[in-house]
């Protein structure tokens, strides 16, 4: 039974109660703990980093150990987002100054969760986020680039084995578009993605959201 909506939490309290919850597919119980998390002045970065993200990643490797099922982590993927829906209207800031940021995941990603928290961190300070999701090529990423000329890309890299593609990517637009600033984030970063810094001009790896906030705040300056 869920305890009452007055209880505080921190994310690191909630997290043995929303990891279970999650993989049970309990949305309200997510719900709850999320909103205690949030009345308890936890920021939206904070709880990204805290809860939702370490939360997925014990799914996920919970799934690669055969312990769940593929449709439980997707279950677990859909609630996530579903919740970062919910907080959206909580981050939406009106002192836009009208910067722009196009959000994607590497061709043949399938994680789209952590590209969505940049582009809510991004929304945070002020920028036009266009977040495109997952699935889409890197001749569509190109396309939106040359319509919406924005003044930074971001590619969430999740997973290692989809370098070649990365770097492909990069190289197409660092072809068409050779000044436009890159960031590069994901948990392919922690595992060797800093590489691709010296292989590519103004290209920028982050390994969390904190650091990714240290970067839109100098471009700020």
């Amino acid at each position: 039974m869920s305890q009452s909506k007055s209880l505080k939490l921190t994310p690191l309290d909630g997290f043995g109660r929303f990891l279970d919850a999650l993989i049970q597919g309990d949305e309200a119980e997510c719900a709850l703990i999320t909103n205690c998390a949030l009345e308890n002045d936890t920021s939206i970065t904070n709880l990204y980093q805290g809860l939702f993200q370490p939360a997925l990643y014990r799914v996920g490797e919970l799934w690669a150990a055969n312990r769940i099922s593929v449709a439980t982590e997707h279950m677990a993927t859909a609630i996530t987002e579903g919740l970062m829906n919910r907080i959206y209207p909580h981050l939406i800031t009106h002192n836009h100054h009208g910067r722009k940021v196009v959000i994607a995941t590497v061709e043949g990603e399938l994680h789209q969760v952590g590209a969505k928290m940049a582009a809510d961190v991004f929304e945070m300070h002020g920028w036009d986020s266009l977040y495109l999701g997952s699935g889409q090529s890197t001749a569509t990423l190109l396309s939106v680039l040359g319509k919406t000329q924005p003044d930074m890309v971001g590619l969430s890299f999740s997973v290692f084995y989809h370098m070649d593609s990365l770097k492909n990517m990069l190289a197409q637009i660092r072809e068409t578009y050779p000044d436009l600033p890159i960031l590069v984030g994901g948990q392919g970063v922690d595992l060797g993605g800093n590489e691709i810094e010296e292989a590519f001009s103004n290209v920028t790896s982050i390994s969390n959201l904190d650091l990714l906030s240290g970067v839109i705040l100098n471009v700020d300056e």
